[in-house]
């Protein structure tokens, strides 16, 4: 069977290349022609060019192939205007829906995300079935809910049989243009203070979140949305964790809703000047203090079984340290511990 994914090159999409080819598909990667082609490097696909914003190139792209596994998006907390994100996410899933409807494609397979369902101010885990808990939506989220809408609105208009997977903060080796789940590792190892927050989270492993589109893909439900995640933990042991994986003190301060604004607002300023992505950001602020758990049971039961959050964490930190991200002076602070070690052998 042959599968098209948008975003190939990408984090996520990377990894969804490599399972599937493990799984024996034949794969057609869209890529753009300035994209950055390392993720796939030795991989046995078809590349095809195109821009999920430009429907000609999909519908070249997406013939003779049987189901379409939509990757493709940004994910940024810095430098994208809410506009923008909404209108690129919803114009791209338009013209996936169209391309797939006109090609005949027997299955989509959308990657959305586990912010779709919002946050909330109490220690309880969120699942598919949560009605909004947070009304006020980040730029990045608000595009990633409307375009899960948008895309359920469609499948139904056309009669495609769509499933979406959401992921919750996805770390892990290989993101070339390192994305935000990632910067939150450099960002903590380069932050001298070793600042921690309020709230919680649930990390999981990228290769977990390939695992579980093919899952839904080959088990899950038509018009079904599943939730990807691992542990939920608040945002304290997440970076105590960072530390002893990496021998490095901390965390030595916890940041509050007020000092993590004014923190981020001056991060934004240096940042402004600099060219430099911030450590933190003002809309990233507006999440202290927000609980972001949920809960996978839904596709616990096709058979997902992901790796504790401290090994995914280790995984990531393995490729992370040997990258360009992490800068040479805060690498010579750095002492891995043996699992980290073990997994660079």
């Amino acid at each position: 069977m042959k599968v098209i994914i948008t975003g190939a090159n990408g984090f996520i999409g990377s990894h969804v290349v490599k399972q599937l080819l493990q799984a024996g598909y034949e794969v057609r990667a869209l890529v753009r022609p300035s994209s950055d082609l390392r993720s796939l490097e030795g991989l046995d696909i078809e590349l095809a060019y195109g821009d999920i914003l430009d429907l000609a190139s999909l519908q070249a792209a997406f013939s003779s192939c049987q189901w379409c596994f939509h990757v493709a998006g940004i994910f940024s907390y810095w430098g994208a205007k809410s506009k923008g994100l909404v209108e690129k996410a919803t114009l791209g899933m338009t013209n996936v829906m169209e391309a797939a409807a006109a090609n005949q494609l027997e299955r989509i397979i959308l990657t959305s995300s586990s912010v779709t369902l919002g946050g909330t101010r109490k220690k309880r885990s969120l699942n598919e079935t949560t009605t909004e808990v947070n009304s006020h939506f980040l730029p990045y989220a608000e595009s990633k809910r409307q375009q899960l809408q948008l895309a359920f609105r469609l499948a139904a208009e056309k009669d495609l049989d769509l499933r979406a997977v959401g992921p919750t903060l996805t770390v892990g080796p290989h993101d070339y243009k390192l994305t935000e789940s990632n910067r939150m590792i450099v960002n903590y190892l380069k932050d001298p203070l070793k600042s921690s927050w309020i709230g919680g989270c649930n990390i999981v492993s990228v290769e977990d979140v390939a695992q579980a589109h093919l899952l839904v893909a080959e088990k899950g439900k038509p018009g079904a949305f599943y939730l990807a995640g691992s542990e939920n933990l608040e945002w304290e042991q997440v970076h105590k964790t960072i530390s002893e994986l990496c021998g490095t003190p901390g965390p030595y301060l916890k940041a509050y809703h007020t000092s993590a604004y004014l923190a981020a607002w001056t991060q934004e300023l240096w940042s402004s000047l600099s060219g430099d992505a911030p450590l933190s950001t003002r809309e990233q602020a507006k999440m202290v203090g927000q609980y972001y758990w949920y809960d996978s049971s839904r596709l616990k039961k096709l058979g997902y079984d992901p790796m504790p959050t401290r090994q995914a964490l280790a995984r990531a930190i393995s490729w992370l340290v040997g990258s360009e991200h992490v800068p040479a002076a805060v690498r010579s602070t750095i002492h891995l511990s043996n699992e980290v070690y073990a997994l660079r052998r």
